[in-house]
Parts: structure tokens; C-alpha cells; sequence
């Protein structure tokens, strides 16, 4: 199926751009976002597309005070394959690697939020992943990193604060990898299980140096 991206000459496959060269139902390609006041709310949203199973998947959830409140979304991919709107989610590309705006409609689900996220540095893009398993490739993808600031407003139930500056933090990956987009397939014995501690830390200072 064409779609407007097909005009362009970006072309990386002979396909159009609603499929991907990759056969594995598990190729996913997604967005996490994260930013937070102390003492203030908490707020992570992310939006994914698994173009070999025809979904279109998202959620919000937002911490503040004792409460959680969760949302999650979800409708076929097609015809909409470019399109960065999933029920009251979307995501505008302002000025790409640099700049998007995030929403949360108003709605049943009791929060909502139009927010501007600037990168404060530029996006980091980590090594190729890339791992298999009896023969069969278990992971296959890349991911960048990215820290900055969030402006705009946040509405919990009906209580509205301003975000002005709020620290944020995001990644977009895209490919194959265990334990997303479906059941992972078993060419083999199960592999023995790894235990792993994974603490993210990202922080910024006024000077380079990081005094």
C-alpha cells in the first residue's frame, strides 16, 4: 500500500514504506518518553507500531501523589500507517531529533497533557544489537538516546499544573529483540536464565566537564 512517505527518495528496501524487509512478527518499531517533577507528578508515554501484525499500540501513565493513573490504546496500523495518532495519544515531530510535542486529550481517563520536548543534547545512538540463539537471530536493532526539558501543562483530574522545565528523558529503538512484539520462538533448550541489575542514570550541569 502506498503511502506519503513513498514519494520520497528514502527508500532502504524493495518495499513500500507500510512494510519491512524483516519477517519476524516481533520487528517493532517504538518511542518511550519520561519526564517528572519532584514533589510535583510523574509522567511516561509511548507509542509503538509492529507493522507485521497490524497494530498500533500506546499508553500514559501518570504518577501524583498516591495515585497511578493508566491509560493504554491500541487499533489495527492500516490504512493509517504514518499517521502519529493513536485514540486521545499523538506525537508531532516539530523539528526532528531536536524538538516533539506529546498529547493526552481530555477524556474518561481523568488526565491529560499537551507538552514540548527540546533536546538539551544531541541524541545518542547506541551500538548495533544484534544476538542469536541455535542459529535463529533472537535480536536484531538499533536504539538513541536522548535527555532534555519539558514545557506545556499537566491536568490530573482536574487539578492543572505547569511544566516548565521538567527534567525528561527518551529512547526510540527500532527492529527485533526478546520480549517485545510477541512470543519469542524456541529453536533449542531453553537458555539457562540471566539475572541482570540495569540502573539508568542521566543527569546535566551547566559546564562540560560535569562539575
Amino acid at each position: 500500500m502506498l503511502t506519503d512517505l513513498d514519494e520520497t527518495l528514502l527508500h532502504q528496501a524493495a518495499a513500500t514504506f507500510d512494510n519491512t524487509n524483516i519477517s519476524d512478527h516481533r520487528f517493532f518499531d517504538r518511542m518511550v518518553v519520561g519526564f517528572h517533577k519532584e514533589d510535583a507528578a510523574n509522567v511516561i508515554m509511548g507509542l509503538a507500531k509492529y507493522k507485521n501484525m497490524n497494530t498500533f499500540e500506546g499508553f500514559a501513565c501518570v504518577q501524583h501523589g498516591e495515585s497511578q493513573h493508566n491509560l493504554r490504546v491500541a487499533r489495527p496500523l492500516r490504512p493509517d500507517v504514518n499517521d502519529m495518532v493513536n485514540g486521545p495519544v499523538s506525537v508531532e515531530f516539530s523539528e526532528p531529533l531536536k524538538s516533539l510535542r506529546i498529547k493526552l486529550d481530555p477524556g474518561e481517563h481523568n488526565t491529560s497533557f499537551d507538552v514540548v520536548y527540546t533536546g538539551l543534547t544531541p541524541p545518542y545512538e547506541e551500538g548495533y544489537h544484534i544476538a542469536r540463539s541455535y542459529g535463529r537471530l533472537s535480536q536484531d536493532y538499533m536504539r538513541f538516546d536522548q535527555v532534555g526539558v519539558m514545557n506545556g501543562w499537566l491536568d490530573v483530574g482536574g487539578k492543572k499544573m505547569d511544566v516548565d522545565n521538567w527534567y525528561t528523558f527518551r529512547d526510540h529503538s527500532w527492529g527485533v529483540r526478546p520480549g517485545v512484539g510477541g512470543f519469542e520462538p524456541q529453536t533449542g533448550p531453553r537458555p539457562p536464565g540471566v539475572g541482570s541489575l540495569f540502573i539508568l542514570l542521566a543527569f546535566t550541569t551547566e559546564e562540560m566537564g560535569g562539575q
